[in-house]
């Protein structure tokens, strides 16, 4: 059941009462995140249980969705990137505590209140790629490169075994002087 979710949230507590937030955040809110996007529309659906585990450890788990629209950095065309995040928040107050986290856990630095927002945010962004490119069969600039390697074949066949000067002749005359 999707519920109004808070703009703020309190992880301990959320966790010593083990309960679940469901629901969608707008991505115009995420500021950060807009800066990396061709455009700043949608929605992100998220779904973390909130619990303390056997160690004593408050912790999120659930997973983001939602779809986002970049640019290609090959052609430079917007494109369309899915991302499915799986979390496993510990929230943890210092340095140390992220020392001792089980590897399973990725630490979350809180104090008593924090932003829903920006914990969803953060999660999107680790999600996303580095470099996003559509895939080669889609890809503008790819078939603009085949073809130009199809014409470059093409004039290099015509030409024949036409014999090239040497770009390194002149370093072998230096050679053979010494």
């Amino acid at each position: 059941m999707s519920q109004r979710l808070p703009e703020f949230i309190e992880p301990y507590r959320l966790a010593d009462n083990q309960r679940i937030l469901k629901g969608q955040l707008s991505i115009s809110n995420m500021k950060r995140l807009a800066s990396l996007l061709a455009d700043n529309a949608g929605n992100v659906d998220i779904e973390l249980a909130f619990a303390v585990d056997e160690t004593g450890q408050a912790n999120a788990k659930g997973k983001v969705h939602t779809q986002v629209r970049m640019q290609c950095q090959r052609c430079m065309k917007t494109m369309e990137v899915p991302v499915d995040s799986k979390v496993s928040l510990a929230f943890v107050a210092t340095e140390e505590q992220v020392q001792n986290l089980p590897s399973h856990y990725e630490p979350f630095l809180v104090e008593e209140e924090t932003s829903l927002s920006e914990l969803v945010e953060d999660e999107i962004i680790l999600a996303l790629p580095a470099v996003p490119l559509h895939e080669p069969e889609q890809c503008l600039v790819q078939e603009q490169h085949r073809g130009y390697v199809k014409d470059m074949t093409a004039e290099s066949e015509a030409e024949g075994n036409k014999s090239r000067p040497n770009p390194f002749a002149v370093l072998e005359k230096l050679r053979k002087k010494d």
